[in-house]
């Protein structure tokens, strides 16, 4: 499309995954023009992310403009203490205004689409439909709902979302990827013409998705292990096609749409496994019941089996969850367990103590042998950042969060809160796959960005403040500042 007939003030694209870790080599190789002149011309840095650096809690953190203690995401579902149950977490589970909530106060229409955890939709100005977390096609995921009758009627072939694992190491799964990001970006132009926003908020994950699926053929650091022409000709075919939207995008809204672009976290390659619970085993703050493998282990996968949870969640979290025993722990005889991955941490057993001194001072004695973590097969391996979850995050819903939050070798190690887990950790090296860094991108370019060239590290916090700035709002509930080359608009709510 050469053109919009209504162009939108602000379109924030977010791409699901994206790092410079993976762009600027092949920036180097001559490809991706876009990129190259988003960074030329705009202003760009590295979004840090939430740690740990996963989906939920880092594209929530984007849209509120606060950390997950106030806006209550840590996760795709919450497991209270002392229970055996899971709380999944919804768009109504958000306790903090989202931007295009603010932009409904400041008489703009926004468009929402495909954005984690906007199911179910919500009342707004503009239109909504739903991204990750949305069951399927037969759910209500439009707003208003008479848009879903136009966009299947439209684009009868319209896929919400793609999971994958590691079952989809194939071509295949590469040629069902592009085609879910075209008609996403056909769908995004035919309803900027049809509700023709003030703003836009879309997220496109195919990046992440074949990320996590083939990530080392494009991480310089195993490029010598990973040297497939054919996989790395379609991945970077792959990255070009999105380079090519990014460059549609920006012509058809040059001269007055600010376009800002971010990741909710970065992207490396996977070198192993580091089973929590079985550190925890090992240095007595675990116990497991009796009957581990029989009952428990079974309890959990058949729960795993349910069509809800199936419908909800994507399908690599399933399998996830089917290792996340939770009725595996003896939560009368343990003092912590392994938090489940997204949140990826250590949660304290607080019901046998009667103040927070206790508790700290268990985070406290766990934290000191996280310390000393080596892994048997590889003594590089160690626990190289450990935060108590107070030292990241405050707010009402802190208590959502693990007690402790640590990176295992520089985030190159995913921690699992598998019970069964017979080693302390697990080599990975040789699976093409990749995982969640916490470096993710921002760029920014268009009328009210201010200047161009690099603007150093950005926090997820700031990019809802920053935008709002430009529409002459700011308030004290953030806590992001706004980022100074974002021009300030005409004055028109301060809180």
């Amino acid at each position: 499309m050469a053109s919009l007939r209504h162009k939108p003030r602000t379109i924030l694209l977010g791409l699901d995954g994206a790092t410079f870790r993976f762009i600027d080599p092949l920036l180097a190789e001559g490809h991706l023009p876009t990129f190259g002149r988003l960074k030329a011309d705009g202003r760009w840095g590295c979004l840090q992310s939430t740690l740990p650096p996963y989906t939920p809690q880092a594209w929530t953190s984007i849209s509120t403009g606060v950390n997950p203690g106030k806006h209550g995401i840590f996760g795709f579902f919450h497991h209270p203490p002392a229970t055996d149950k899971y709380e999944f977490f919804t768009s109504r589970s958000v306790k903090a205004p989202r931007i295009w909530n603010i932009m409904d106060t400041l008489g703009a229409r926004s468009l929402v689409l495909n954005v984690p955890m906007t199911y179910p939709p919500e009342r707004l100005s503009g239109a909504m439909i739903t991204g990750m977390m949305t069951p399927d096609r037969e759910a209500a995921f439009t707003f208003p709902p008479s848009l879903k009758q136009w966009l299947l009627e439209q684009f009868p072939d319209y896929v919400i979302d793609l999971a994958v694992d590691n079952r989809d190491q194939k071509l295949s799964v590469l040629d069902e990827l592009e085609f879910m990001t075209r008609r996403r970006e056909a769908v995004l132009y035919a309803l900027m013409e049809r509700h023709q926003p003030d703003f836009v908020y879309v997220v496109f994950v195919v990046l992440d998705r074949i990320h996590h699926l083939f990530g080392k053929y494009l991480d310089p650091a195993y490029r010598d292990a990973f040297r497939d022409g054919e996989i790395r000709r379609r991945l970077v075919g792959i990255y070009e096609a999105v380079d090519g939207m990014l460059g549609r995008l920006l012509d058809a809204a040059a001269g007055a749409t600010d376009v800002v672009i971010v990741s909710d976290h970065g992207f490396g390659g996977e070198r192993g496994i580091f089973y929590t619970n079985e550190f925890l085993r090992r240095t007595g703050f675990l116990r497991l019941k009796e009957d581990v493998g029989r009952r428990a282990v079974g309890r959990t996968a058949a729960a795993a089996r349910l069509r809800f949870v199936q419908r909800l969640i994507p399908r690599r979290w399933v399998g996830r969850l089917k290792q996340y025993t939770a009725s595996a722990v003896d939560r009368v005889g343990s003092t912590a367990w392994a938090a489940p991955i997204p949140q990826q941490g250590i949660i304290v057993n607080t019901s046998g103590y009667a103040d927070e001194a206790g508790r700290r001072q268990i985070v406290t004695d766990i934290i000191r042998h996280l310390e000393q973590v080596r892994c048997p097969d590889d003594p590089l391996t160690r626990v190289t950042r450990i935060c108590r979850r107070e030292e990241l995050y405050h707010g009402p819903f802190l208590h959502h969060i693990p007690d402790i939050l640590f990176a295992v070798r520089d985030f190159e190690y995913d921690a699992s809160n598998n019970v069964v887990g017979q080693t302390l950790c697990d080599d990975r090296s040789r699976n093409p796959r990749g995982k969640h860094m916490p470096d993710g991108v921002f760029l920014a370019i268009g009328p009210r960005i201010e200047g161009r060239g690099p603007c150093g590290d950005v926090r997820l916090e700031q990019v809802a403040p920053s935008i709002l700035a430009t529409y002459g709002y700011a308030s004290e509930r953030f806590d992001g500042a706004p980022l100074p080359f974002f021009g300030a608009g005409d004055p028109a709510r301060a809180e």
